[in-house]
């Protein structure tokens, strides 16, 4: 199930970046080499879905354990949000490209997953 809805996730993901094609900031910002489009950031939808449909599957079994089901989505949260940041930071995405990301994959794709 992770395996075909992170698949399907990308993609999308590569839909999206083929229909809308916004191009990336300037090379001359960027501190790692990067391809492709800039929105949706790769990295971070790909963190997104994972993180996001693993803590999903793993919080249904914690129904009964609100404290470690919170710490969990803490957890998973915080990974995709250190991706997200490291995207910016790096100079191969605007902010609106990994909060874009974050809010379309987070919102639409994960629950569903």
């Amino acid at each position: 199930m992770v395996t075909g809805v992170v698949g399907l996730g990308v993609l999308c993901r590569f839909g999206l970046s083929a229909l809308i094609a916004r191009p990336r900031p300037p090379e001359t910002d960027w501190a790692a080499a990067a391809s492709g489009q800039s929105f949706p950031s790769g990295h971070t939808s790909d963190a997104i879905l994972a993180a996001g449909v693993l803590a999903r599957l793993a919080a249904q079994r914690l129904r009964d354990r609100p404290v470690l089901r919170a710490t969990l989505w803490i957890i998973a949260g915080t990974y995709v949000v250190a991706i997200a940041r490291t995207r910016v930071y790096l100079g191969v995405h605007w902010p609106t490209d990994v909060i874009g990301s974050i809010a379309f994959f987070g919102t639409a794709w994960v629950p569903y997953g």
